[in-house]
């Protein structure tokens, strides 16, 4: 009866983790849906960048991909009044010591297609 109880109790903790690490992605979003803070701030600091799509991330804030100059995708966050956050490129952090929103242990995932 112990062993049972045991391995219930493993097999319990290994389902739940599984459900805490499943992945939901934000909800792309057309531009007309993002604030104009958003969008102000993201046009001054890259003035020459198309965004190839806008996410809502938990509600919380957009995070805008695009490509630059050389090629590389962008991860660009910013809060829902335009406040800067971080950006992601290919993977390397430059936003000092916030993490990556795709870092976060909740919320959702900004999944993107490199194929653009």
């Amino acid at each position: 009866m112990k062993k049972l109880l045991i391995i219930l109790s493993v097999a319990a903790f290994f389902a739940s983790c599984e459900k805490r690490h499943e992945e939901k992605e934000c909800p792309v979003v057309n531009t007309e849906s993002v604030p104009r803070a958003v969008l102000s701030s993201f046009n001054e600091s890259h003035s020459n960048t198309v965004v190839i799509s806008w996410f809502n991330k938990d509600n919380t804030g957009y995070v805008a991909y695009s490509k630059n100059a050389t090629g590389n995708s962008v991860l660009t966050k910013y809060d829902n009044s335009g406040k800067f956050i971080s950006e992601d490129v290919k993977g390397q952090n430059k936003c000092g010591k916030s993490k990556h929103e795709d870092d976060d242990d909740e919320g959702c995932e900004c999944e993107v297609d490199d194929k653009h």
